[in-house]
């Protein structure tokens, strides 16, 4: 379960996708189906083992850093100051995208144009 949480956010979020909500939503809802049901799994079980949980908190603060990372150097490239905190901005956007995933996981995919501008307007904060 570890492994599967180690390559979830590698594959999904690159430079390109933190300034483009829509190519991001659409790279989730890709892997909408058994990926956003088994991460569903893994999170049911983090909660009641604390070796999994101590595991993917682990992963997320990697992958948190990561994000964080693309988002300074987007705002470098661009001549941006590194404000607001990119590793806030990261954590907020890696807790929209779980959650939207686990609402994937369970058939409900509420991408509507008022959550891409939402999500958007988050990301044009970001970069």
């Amino acid at each position: 379960m570890a492994a599967v949480c180690e390559n979830a956010v590698d594959n999904l979020i690159d430079l390109a996708s933190i300034r483009d909500a829509a190519e991001l939503l659409d790279r989730v809802r890709a892997r909408h189906g058994d990926h956003a049901r088994l991460m569903a799994q893994v999170w049911a079980e983090a909660a009641v083992s604390p070796d999994l949980a101590a595991q993917i908190r682990a992963q997320l603060a990697k992958d948190q850093e990561k994000v964080a990372g693309l988002i300074r150097q987007d705002r470098y490239a661009r001549g941006l100051p590194d404000s607001p905190d990119s590793s806030g901005v990261a954590g907020a956007l890696l807790a929209m995208l779980t959650g939207y995933s686990q609402r994937l996981a369970i058939g409900q995919d509420f991408d509507t144009p008022a959550f891409r501008q939402t999500l958007q307007t988050l990301l044009g904060d970001a970069t």
